[in-house]
């Protein structure tokens, strides 16, 4: 659950959030995830997890450990972007990291920027051998952070993803040579695509997921 899906959801609802003795329960970031808990029955850890753009892909990670250290046997992971409020997109729109004309052209030489979307995706996690059925294995789940760059905090530091990528595929015994399938950020930014190409040196079939 991303930041600006709170704030979205707090101009949304509008005065009538203001009055309503259940707003911490709706709109609060510390609550999503105890809510479907709630909901379901569930007891197993439940918390939101926000890092912006990667924040599925952590929610994911954390996922995957809990699983492998015995914490629960299996796993909702759930991640959402909902756009129901235009002040997050001028924000977006005054950092200058959206495309004036709506369009994402990632890997392209016109590209200048990335198109807001919304979308829900839920998937469930468990162990192979309780399986009913497998549409796909887990195998590894790792991240890592860019630390101080002179560029400023948004700007991508290509070495440290390299070195991220590096380290996935030594702790999970996965050469990189059998790779068939990369799925890259896709943010539509000239810097970004640049990093996104360096990281790849061998060649992969290589789509960008918000183009």
């Amino acid at each position: 659950m991303r930041q600006e899906d709170i704030i979205d959801c707090t101009y949304w609802l509008g005065g009538w959030a203001t009055n309503c003795r259940a707003k911490c329960c709706r709109c609060s970031r510390a609550m999503l995830a105890n809510r479907i808990s709630y909901w379901l029955g569930v007891t197993g850890p439940s918390y939101t997890v926000d890092s912006a753009c990667s924040s599925s892909l952590y929610a994911l990670e954390h996922a995957f450990r809990a699983i492998r250290d015995g914490h629960c046997d299996a796993a909702i992971v759930g991640g959402s972007n909902l756009c129901l409020h235009p002040y997050v997109s001028l924000q977006f729109s005054r950092l200058g990291v959206l495309s004036p004309d709506g369009r994402c052209k990632s890997f392209d030489n016109s590209a200048n920027g990335y198109a807001r979307s919304e979308a829900i995706v839920v998937v469930f996690l468990q162990k192979a051998k309780d399986s009913r059925r497998v549409y796909a294995q887990l195998l590894h789940a790792k991240t890592n952070c860019d630390g101080y760059k002179e560029q400023g905090i948004t700007y991508p530091a290509g070495h440290i993803q390299k070195l991220l990528l590096r380290e996935f595929y030594e702790e999970c015994s996965i050469p990189p040579s059998i790779l068939e399938f990369v799925e890259a950020h896709g943010t539509g930014m000239l810097t970004l695509i640049f990093i996104n190409q360096k990281r790849f040196s061998i060649p992969t079939k290589c789509p960008e997921i918000s183009t």
